[in-house]
């Protein structure tokens, strides 16, 4: 599977300072690329929206916000708790 990073994504990974969720959030982007599809990746669900184009990954209490766009999964936030439609695409 194709992946990007929006800047938002990389400043988010910035702030974070636990090395073992760092550590844990390059494990899933490498199984994220060596996916062929998004079904492939267990921790990966949809997020309710009417267009039906956004995803959460959960890494323990962290989560990763993506968009599928196109071919590629965008990989667009990355916070601690919930995420939904309207957290990370109003910040994006």
């Amino acid at each position: 599977m194709r992946l990007e990073f929006k800047a938002s994504f990389s400043r988010d990974l910035g702030r974070t300072r636990d090395s073992e969720v760092l550590h844990r959030v390059l494990a899933v982007i490498e199984r994220l690329e060596s996916a062929s599809n998004a079904a492939e990746v267990p921790s990966l669900s949809r997020i309710k929206s009417e267009r039906g184009r956004y995803f959460r990954i959960r890494i323990g209490d962290y989560r990763l916000g993506a968009v599928m766009e196109g071919e590629a999964l965008v990989l667009v936030r990355s916070c601690i708790g919930a995420i939904s439609t309207d957290s990370f695409l109003s910040k994006w």
